[in-house]
């Protein structure tokens, strides 16, 4: 029985690791698109107001 559950374990581990980086790249994602959107917004509104 130890043999069979230390391999499962290890498995389950591995998942929750690459669980956390698939979060963690799409908050990176999330943060840098919601960043470019405010920018683009801000120099349009720039742009209004020069214009």
């Amino acid at each position: 029985m130890s043999r069979a559950t230390k391999p499962h374990s290890r498995r389950v581990d591995q998942s929750r690791q690459n669980n956390l980086r698939i979060q963690s790249n799409n908050l990176v994602m999330t943060t840098t698109t919601t960043t470019t959107t405010t920018i683009s917004r801000r120099a349009g509104l720039s742009r209004v107001r020069a214009t």
